[in-house]
């Protein structure tokens, strides 16, 4: 399961944020692009494993794990298709032009802390 991995390097990241900034962390929130190869299940899943040597500043943080929509922008007239899934022919103009705007992303979008 490659999303121990990907758990791990999330928490290092957090470890290095925590260290410098201090505070107890309770929430970490990342996004998660749909071709990214990640299974949300399992990352949450592999969280806690994770968790299991870090500090007492970080060993009660959460995961939420949020999957983004792709985003595909059509060569031909320039609109911007958001889905679920991949498509070859905009829905705006009817042409194979669609072009994929992201999608392997993973990024922290906040980590709640505690600063008592």
């Amino acid at each position: 399961m490659h999303e121990l991995s990907i758990a791990e390097a999330l928490l290092d990241t957090v470890t290095k944020w925590q260290r410098e900034n201090g505070g107890t962390l309770l929430r970490l929130r990342v996004k998660a692009g749909r071709l990214a190869g990640i299974d949300p299940e399992a990352l949450l899943y592999a969280w806690p494993m994770a968790l299991e040597h870090a500090a007492p500043e970080i060993s009660g943080c959460k995961l939420e794990v949020e999957m983004l929509p792709l985003s595909l922008r059509c060569a031909a007239c320039g609109k911007i298709a958001t889905t679920e899934r991949l498509m070859l022919i905009c829905p705006s103009c009817g042409e194979q032009a669609l072009r994929r705007q992201g999608g392997r992303e993973l990024m922290i979008q906040d980590i709640e802390v505690d600063h008592v």
